[in-house]
């Protein structure tokens, strides 16, 4: 999770990012600092850009489960032909709703790093 804040106004938006080991980014997420978005003031978006908005404009536990079924519609994974996702122990990555996703469309979670710091320690970083 990354957060960058806009010259313009100095909102912060937090970015949401799946990549894979072969170097393959899936669908970003972006929370904004809003109560509701307005699909229809964003134009031209990136295919299977998802926006979504939070009062803080933070991840929580409810996002990043529409975040999963979001991903879970890009990947093909099931109970039998499962996918491991490597996370950090960020609260809202393991409430009981996610793991109880992850575990019914086959989505193993393995929580290895620190909360917040997969920035720093960049786990896909081959040197």
């Amino acid at each position: 999770m990354s957060s960058s804040t806009s010259g313009e106004q100095g909102i912060n938006a937090t970015m949401l990012a799946f990549v894979n080991s072969a170097g393959d980014a899936f669908p970003r997420v972006f929370i904004y600092p809003r109560k509701k978005i307005n699909l229809d003031k964003m134009v031209d978006l990136p295919q299977g850009f998802l926006p979504l908005a939070h009062q803080s404009g933070w991840m929580n536990d409810d996002l990043f489960l529409i975040y999963l079924q979001h991903f879970k519609k890009q990947v093909n994974c099931s109970p039998d032909d499962p996918i491991l996702l490597i996370l950090d122990n960020r609260i809202s990555h393991i409430s009981y709703p996610v793991v109880d996703y992850c575990r019914s469309k086959g989505i193993i979670i393995f929580t290895l790093l620190p909360p917040h710091t997969s920035h720093v320690l960049q786990p896909l970083d081959i040197g």
